[in-house]
């Protein structure tokens, strides 16, 4: 036994795992299974594996494994040890990838075989010393143990592009995940095990520590666009699988998967985050299936979950798109206020909250299981963080919205606020309009460098000029011009659903 305290984070995944030894904890996209006796087999032969390798608390190990057992093993084990575990965006350009490599020093990769190639062709990558090509990890008798570790030591580093496109590795420490566990325990947790079909990684590590079954998606989760639905059906069924956690734009693909065999399979529950959610997508599931349980969570890298909701709740808060996307009440465990919308870093000095009904501004939030830094980068910081005179750091979300009657509406992002005369016009609210009246679900609505108020149409469509601008006149919205564009407009690579409006914005200049 260990003779201290066992973190609560690390306990909690103990305990999962000890609770259910026979109950199955991880089905991947190969239909491979492992229980829990089985995966806390493979975490104590992983966890000496990287011993080996001289993993120790505080190691940087950069991963580059697909969702599958062997990640979830590799996490654990990282957690064990104390190591940090390094994620990079798939999504970055590879130049990105090679200055955070350089700047983050790993001691060890950890690389799938599929991937190795890729790292040989990237020069940052042959400087780290230590690699492991990860294939099948075996079980091993003896009993894992745990380092060490206190709530400020970091075990994890995300770096992503972000909505803004400049690489930051957001900094998650013991605390800040065990914080974010606890928050989304009562999300997930349920009257009987779920068998969870999630494309979100932290999910699944939620579902281990509560003893869930994590269903990893058989589709290329680079291109989900463009996944199959006669994959996403066979998983489905295959798996038994009960609950859909995912992306808005992985959900449209399994309800086509749905549609398309005439069965909902064995699902009982969907949750859906990590984008607007459009009326359009909220309307088809629930007219469509009105026996499944459909909720969203609101939230971000840096701060996941935010607030939470139910389609139905949705249906009714949106029935005026002019309103914009309602996300639901805030979770009892963060702060959320709103500043005025403002462009650079926001210092005590100017530092004003509102949390009055109607008050449009940009979203911050504060609280345990809310990013707190980023990994050497105080420039990252300066620009997302806020330290106010209590010295509690806030962190800036990067998304306008306001609140009513104790729910939260989003019209859009700070980097697309647009000014005409002397009134402020967000997004969000004119293209859900366009969507809802005229069926265009490919929009953008942008203001370019000359003052230009652009609308932007993606895919086919039989709408006319005509029609959208007195649709535009009827919202009370400025219309200069009018594109039509035959291919779909351009999305954030993770999650396709928010415009990447400054793409946009240069094909139309």
């Amino acid at each position: 036994m260990d003779n201290y305290k066992i973190h609560p984070l690390l306990n909690q995944f103990k305990k999962g795992i000890e609770s259910h030894p026979d109950r199955i904890a991880v089905i991947d996209k190969n239909e491979n299974n492992v229980t829990y006796a089985d995966l806390s087999k493979k975490i104590s032969n992983c966890r000496e594996i990287l011993k080996k390798k001289g993993v120790q608390k505080g190691s940087r190990v950069l991963v580059a494994i697909p969702m599958s057992i062997e990640l979830y093993v590799i996490l654990l084990a990282l957690l064990s040890l104390g190591g940090i575990a390094v994620f990079l965006d798939p999504w970055l350009k590879g130049k990105q990838m090679s200055r955070i490599i350089k700047s983050v020093n790993p001691d060890l990769l950890l690389i799938s075989s599929k991937l190795r190639w890729l790292a040989y062709l990237m020069p940052a990558c042959w400087k780290i010393k230590n690699w492991w090509t990860v294939k099948t990890i075996k079980g091993s008798d003896q009993q894992w143990s745990t380092t060490e570790v206190d709530e400020n030591d970091i075990a994890l580093i995300t770096f992503t592009g972000g909505t803004g496109g400049n690489p930051k590795g957001a900094d998650r420490s013991f605390g800040f995940l065990s914080a974010q566990l606890k928050a989304l325990h009562p999300h997930l947790k349920g009257n009987c095990a779920y068998k969870d079909f999630t494309n979100f990684p932290i999910v699944g590590l939620a579902d281990l520590a509560i003893g869930n079954t994590v269903v990893v998606p058989n589709v290329n989760l680079m291109k989900i666009h463009k996944a199959k639905t006669a994959k996403i059906a066979k998983t489905l069924f295959q798996t038994k699988a009960n609950r859909l956690i995912v992306s808005p734009s992985l959900l449209n693909k399994c309800i086509d998967s749905i549609i398309e065999y005439r069965t909902s399979y064995y699902l009982r529950h969907v949750i859906t985050g990590g984008a607007p959610i459009s009326y359009t997508l909220i309307e088809r599931c629930l007219n469509q299936f009105p026996s499944l349980n459909f909720e969203a969570i609101f939230g971000s890298t840096e701060a996941e979950p935010m607030a939470f909701t139910n389609f139905e709740v949705m249906l009714k808060k949106m029935r005026d798109p002019l309103k914009g996307a309602y996300v639901g009440e805030i979770v009892k465990e963060v702060e959320l206020k709103i500043i005025e919308p403002r462009r650079g870093p926001v210092c005590k000095k100017i530092f004003k909250t509102s949390s009055r009904n109607g008050a449009v501004g940009e979203l911050i939030v504060s609280g345990e299981h809310v990013n707190k830094n980023y990994f050497e980068n105080e420039k990252a910081f300066i620009e997302n963080k806020i330290v106010d005179k209590n010295n509690k750091i806030w962190h800036r979300t990067g998304d306008i919205g306001y609140f009513s009657n104790g729910g939260l509406y989003l019209v859009g992002r700070l980097s697309r606020v647009m000014k005409h005369r002397s009134k402020t016009l967000h997004p969000y609210p004119i293209e859900f309009h366009l969507c809802r009246k005229l069926g265009l679900n490919d929009v953008g609505y942008i203001q370019t460098n000359q003052k230009q108020f652009v609308l932007v149409i993606g895919g086919k469509t039989t709408v006319s000029e005509n029609e959208i601008r007195s649709a535009c006149r009827e919202a009370g919205y400025p219309l200069d011009k009018v594109y039509f564009f035959s291919k779909n407009l351009p999305r954030d690579p993770r999650h396709r659903s928010k415009l990447d409006a400054r793409r946009l914005l240069h094909q139309v200049s």
